[in-house]
């Protein structure tokens, strides 16, 4: 799950799908950075795979203190999702920079 993220968010394949991943980077940046934390890295992040792990856990080893399982895995997982977020956040926004400095240099090149 965190590879499709960073690979969304960051993947450089090619120029066009790069300049359009830059493009949604914009609108998502736009809401913030705690919006972007709370909903893609606790929420999705933290909540899916929080769940997908108590669920995994369970059906192969189903244990009898399950609730205690399912608020370990629902409390530790979106404290993950924090820091995952955190540092796509990073990661994405130095892109979004170089982005930028390269778009402003191939429009208006220094004339030596």
């Amino acid at each position: 799950m965190a590879g499709f993220f960073l690979g969304y968010y960051l993947g450089r394949r090619n120029e066009r799908n790069f300049n359009r991943n830059m493009k949604k980077w914009e609108r998502t940046r736009e809401k913030g950075q705690g919006h972007f934390i709370l909903t893609k890295g606790i929420l999705l992040w933290g909540g899916l795979t929080g769940m997908t792990s108590f669920i995994l856990v369970e059906l192969l080893e189903p244990s009898p203190l399950w609730m205690l399982h399912l608020f370990m895995n629902m409390t530790l997982f979106p404290l993950g999702g924090i820091l995952w977020g955190r540092l796509v956040w990073r990661s994405a926004e130095k892109k979004y920079y170089e982005w930028l400095m390269e778009r402003s240099l191939s429009r208006n090149p220094l004339v030596l």
